[in-house]
């Protein structure tokens, strides 16, 4: 079901950018090009239609999308409707300011070197390359303490060979 999931996002152009992606700061620049392109898009649009009272020779946009527009204008329940509505273009604003604030957040973090703690028995990273809080055990640990570290959020990670959970201030603060 989860699989299922994340083919039908990236099929519907809705890719899930995970902070622990190498490429995410990318990824995330490029969502964010294409959410301004669409925000100077759908304003020229809605200039258009104001000058013009419709969109027929609308250079922004295929003769595809504007039939597409004409139809879900017609279909609209306003007096006056419009190509894009305001919470239309509210939204998409909301959107860039998120991914901007999401690219500046995860290019501090991972700015800052790998944090290593070494404790009786166990070590500590914060590793922000990965995005993920690292317990390495010099022993496996026993039942109980597995059982308290899953119960605040850490997971065993055969490919990291440790114990993880994301590198937030959540993470951080159930260490």
């Amino acid at each position: 079901k989860e699989i299922e999931g994340k083919i039908r996002n990236l099929l519907n152009g809705k890719e899930v950018i995970t902070a622990g992606d190498p490429e995410a700061i990318e990824k995330l620049k490029n969502k964010l090009t294409n959410l301004e392109q669409a925000q100077e898009t759908m304003k020229a649009v809605n200039a258009f239609y104001r000058k013009h009272k419709t969109l027929d020779g609308c250079p922004e946009l295929s003769w595809e999308k504007i039939e597409r527009l004409k139809s879900s204008m017609s279909d609209s329940w306003r007096a006056d409707p419009k190509p894009f509505e305001s919470w239309a273009l509210s939204n998409n604003n909301a959107e860039i300011r998120r991914v901007k604030e999401r690219i500046k957040n995860l290019d501090t973090v991972k700015a800052q070197p790998a944090n290593k703690k070494e404790y009786d028995g166990f070590t500590v990273i914060e590793d922000p390359e990965a995005m993920r809080i690292k317990l390495l055990f010099e022993d496996i640990p026993s039942t109980e303490i597995r059982d308290v570290m899953k119960k605040n959020g850490f997971r065993w990670s055969p490919r990291a060979n440790a114990w993880q959970t994301q590198l937030t201030n959540n993470g951080r603060y159930r260490l």
